[in-house]
């Protein structure tokens, strides 16, 4: 297992699964992109499934979903699997997919166990946004 930590995000890869959990409970465009910089520096160009764990977050600005819809954020991933605290934050998110169409497969959920069985099926596939 591979694991890694910056002042915005703490990343591990296991299972040929990378998991990010971010450290601030509001995210902005600039945390946005730090945490995708972050995660292609550790990723190194490998295509994995994302567990995105976004239970902290209590706000995500307008402009931080604009750049999470766009491809440099969805570069080396495979599929992404994302793990909220409730039912309102999954309501919440699935309105936000609907308006912002993701360019890999994009999944909510409130039970990590249920994600990572999720992420699992795309851990040896192929694919490339």
């Amino acid at each position: 297992m591979i694991k890694l930590q910056n002042e915005k995000v703490t990343i591990r890869i296991s299972e040929g699964i990378m998991f990010v959990v971010g450290t601030d409970e509001i995210i902005n465009k600039h945390t946005a992109q730090s945490v995708v910089n972050y995660r292609l520096t550790v990723s190194k160009g490998e295509l994995y499934p994302i567990l995105s764990d976004l239970r902290m977050v209590k706000k995500i600005t307008k402009e931080a979903q604009d750049f999470f819809s766009t491809k440099q954020a969805s570069e080396d991933a495979k599929a992404v699997g994302v793990l909220v605290k409730s039912a309102l934050q999954s309501a919440i998110a699935n309105f936000f997919l609907k308006i912002n169409k993701p360019l890999v497969p994009v999944k909510l959920f409130t039970h990590e166990e249920i994600a990572i069985k999720w992420l699992k099926q795309f851990v040896n596939q192929d694919v490339k946004v």
